[in-house]
C-alpha cells in the first residue's frame, strides 16, 4: 500500500490480550473489599514474529540509522488502528513509555510501514500512534499467547453507596486499578457492558453468584470491610480484552 493510501492521523490504540491458563482455589477464601478475589496473567493475544532474515533501520527518532534484528523484541497486537492490522512493541526500543509499532495495512503477512507509539501511563494502557510513518518490507508470521503475561488481572469488590460494586481491575504493583475493557461494536472498540459500571449488589443479595469475562465468582457475605467468596472459574482463556482509560476505538 502506498503511503498516500494511509490516513494520516494520530491513533489510540489498546492492547489486545487473552488470559492464560491458570488454576484458583475454589475453597473459600476471605478477603479485603477493594483487593483482589483471584488474579490472573494476561498475555497478548497475538505476537508478531519478524522474519529472522530482515533487519529494520530505525530512523532517528527510534533508532541511529543502524541495522539492527528485531528478533530479541516481542510484537504485541492492538486494537484501534484506522491504518489496518498494528503490533506494537511491549518493551520501546529507547524508553519504557515508547513503542514501536508495525502496520499491516493489507494483512497479506508483511508489514509496511513503522511508527513510533507511546503509553506514558504505562504498558497496559492506552497506546498514541504518532502520524509519522516509514515505509518497509518486512515479512512476519504470528504465534498465539505463547510468550510471559503482559500484566496481572482480576476481579475486585468495593463498596458504593448502600451496596457494592463488582469491577475488573489491573495491578500496578501497588494496588488494583479500575480499567475499563473494549467490545467491536458496529466497527467500534466500544466499553465492555459489564465494565461499566460492574456488576452491582446489596447485602440483602448474598449470597450471590455473578459473571464478569467468563470469571465465575460466588460471594457468601460481607462483614464490616472483609468479605467471603469463592471462585468458581477464572476468566474464559477466550476472552480478548481490549484494555484503556477509556476513550471508543476504531
Amino acid at each position: 500500500m502506498a503511503a498516500s493510501g494511509l490516513i494520516n492521523r494520530m491513533s489510540d490504540l489498546a492492547w489486545a490480550l487473552a488470559p492464560k491458563p491458570t488454576v484458583v482455589d475454589e475453597g473459600v477464601s476471605s478477603t479485603a473489599l477493594g483487593d483482589f478475589l483471584f488474579e490472573q496473567q494476561l498475555s497478548p493475544h497475538s505476537e508478531a514474529v519478524p522474519d529472522p532474515a530482515h533487519q529494520l533501520t530505525l530512523s532517528g527518532r527510534l533508532g541511529n540509522n543502524t541495522a539492527r534484528s528485531l528478533r530479541t523484541m516481542r510484537f504485541g497486537l492492538t486494537k484501534g488502528s484506522v491504518n489496518g492490522t498494528t503490533y506494537c512493541s511491549i518493551v520501546g526500543p529507547k524508553s519504557s513509555t515508547q513503542r514501536l509499532c508495525l502496520i499491516d495495512p493489507d494483512d497479506d503477512g508483511v508489514f509496511d510501514y513503522y511508527a513510533r507509539a507511546f503509553s506514558a501511563e504505562g504498558q497496559f494502557t492506552k497506546i498514541q500512534l504518532l502520524a509519522k510513518f516509514e515505509p518497509i518490507a518486512l515479512p512476519y508470521t504470528t504465534k498465539e499467547r505463547s510468550g510471559p503475561g503482559l500484566v496481572r488481572a482480576g476481579i475486585v469488590v468495593h463498596k458504593k453507596g448502600d451496596g457494592y460494586l463488582a469491577r475488573f481491575a489491573v495491578d500496578n504493583g501497588t494496588r488494583p486499578q479500575l480499567l475499563q475493557t473494549f467490545e467491536e461494536v458496529g466497527g467500534f472498540w466500544k466499553v465492555r457492558k459489564g465494565d461499566n459500571p460492574g456488576v452491582s449488589f446489596t447485602e440483602a443479595d448474598l449470597p450471590a453468584t455473578f459473571t464478569l469475562h467468563g470469571a465465575e465468582i460466588e460471594v457468601l457475605e460481607i462483614e464490616g470491610k472483609t468479605l467471603r467468596y469463592r471462585v468458581i472459574s477464572p476468566f474464559a482463556e477466550d476472552e480478548l480484552f481490549a484494555i484503556a482509560h477509556g476513550g471508543t476505538f476504531q
